[in-house]
């Protein structure tokens, strides 16, 4: 699969630790050649730090994992270890595709955590 995405020029990407019986962090790294996975909820600091390494992007869906009652990353952990990361919406099962609403919430999010916006409104964006 890496070949034939890089071959065509395609992007590689795969969900990954939305949950936390899921792992698949060295396969989708080393076999699949991921350039950046969805959710990472349940990576730890050394397996974000390898992300940020190796310059892989992390996409944050952090409403729909709200949603799921499942642990998120803390964005601003995330800025320090030097991950690249956006946010996702996941999918519409769970929540209308709306970044501004994304946006809303993870400012929210972020101030329950740390008692103020740790990061700046551009950093999100």
């Amino acid at each position: 699969l890496r070949e034939a995405s890089r071959a065509l020029g395609k992007i590689t990407a795969t969900h990954l630790a939305e949950f936390a019986e899921t792992t698949s962090f060295q396969r989708g790294l080393d076999l699949l050649g991921v350039r950046f996975f969805v959710h990472g909820n349940y990576l730890s600091d050394d397996q974000y730090r390898i992300l940020a390494e190796r310059g892989v992007g992390l996409v944050c869906c952090i409403r729909s994992g709200s949603t799921f009652g499942v642990r998120t990353p803390d964005l601003a952990h995330l800025d320090s270890l030097g991950v690249r990361f956006a946010l996702g919406t996941d999918n519409t099962f769970t929540n209308t595709p709306d970044l501004f609403r994304e946006l809303e919430y993870v400012t929210r999010d972020l101030i329950k955590r740390h008692g103020r916006l740790p990061i700046t409104a551009e950093r999100l964006l």
